[in-house]
């Protein structure tokens, strides 16, 4: 004696585009460096401020970046607001060729106008 059951019912599949992670990684890597990281540090500065219990050292462990580097980004947000609108939003060729060591003149110096000359030199 055989008891096996059969089911039989209508399906109707279709066709789903799922985006793979490289798709969706190459878009993102599209962004110049610079504004990655000025987005990143704008992110953590709202986690820390949302959580005050979320520290530096808790992030740098979470995202895989020593704290020294964690500290290194968030160094961004001390941009005058001209200089982080322009990274955020211009499309410029010279946005995309910015070196990390170049911006590092410019976050080192605290005073607005000056960081703007600077910046204007580094574009030039």
């Amino acid at each position: 004696m055989n008891n096996s059951m059969r089911f039989e019912f209508i399906v109707n599949l279709k066709h789903v585009n799922h985006r793979s992670q490289r798709c969706y990684m190459t878009r993102i890597t599209k962004e110049p460096k610079m504004r990655q990281d000025l987005i990143l540090a704008h992110q953590l500065q709202e986690l820390m401020e949302k959580d005050k219990m979320v520290t530096v050292r808790q992030i740098s462990k979470w995202v895989g970046l020593t704290y020294r580097r964690i500290l290194q980004i968030m160094d961004i947000l001390y941009l005058a607001p001209k200089i982080q609108e322009k990274i955020l939003f211009s499309e410029e060729i010279a946005i995309y060729r910015l070196s990390e060591k170049k911006m590092r003149k410019v976050t080192k110096e605290i005073i607005w106008e000056r960081q703007l000359k600077i910046w204007k030199a580094i574009l030039a």
